[in-house]
């Protein structure tokens, strides 16, 4: 399933340099992997004790405010995602007792999925600083 994400996500970014997709089609694709993603975790073992509290007080709230239905896609949305729930999941995955191999690969998907969301936040002239 991860290299599935995996290929999705550099897929997606591929598309980007050679058509110009929209924002929406960069979030929209950012919207259908990142639950497969958070699933992974779950499943991995990484979501449990003080990191459910970083994914119910951090991490799901900034994605739900991208990825509901009807939101509105907005820069702050977008880099609300990017600059903090992206880094939050990936301490999550950097603390977890995953292998280094499970870890490297975890953490691929998701800077995919960062930079995923940094291509459609330049549509709106605000380029994300790391």
């Amino acid at each position: 399933m991860k290299r599935i994400l995996i290929v999705a996500a550099f897929g997606a970014l591929a598309a980007c340099a050679t058509t110009q997709i929209s924002a929406e089609q960069a979030v929209s694709s950012f919207c259908a992997a990142v639950p497969d993603e958070i699933d992974g975790l779950e499943t991995e073992g990484v979501i449990t004790g003080g990191a459910d509290d970083t994914m119910t007080q951090t991490v799901r709230p900034a994605i739900s405010l991208l990825c509901a239905n009807g939101a509105a896609i907005t820069a702050p949305s977008i880099q609300s995602v990017s600059k903090v729930a992206i880094p939050a999941l990936l301490g999550l995955v950097s603390a977890s007792a995953l292998s280094d191999a499970d870890k490297k690969t975890d953490t691929a998907v998701l800077l995919g999925l960062q930079l995923t969301l940094n291509v459609a936040s330049t549509y709106y002239g605000t380029p994300i600083a790391q």
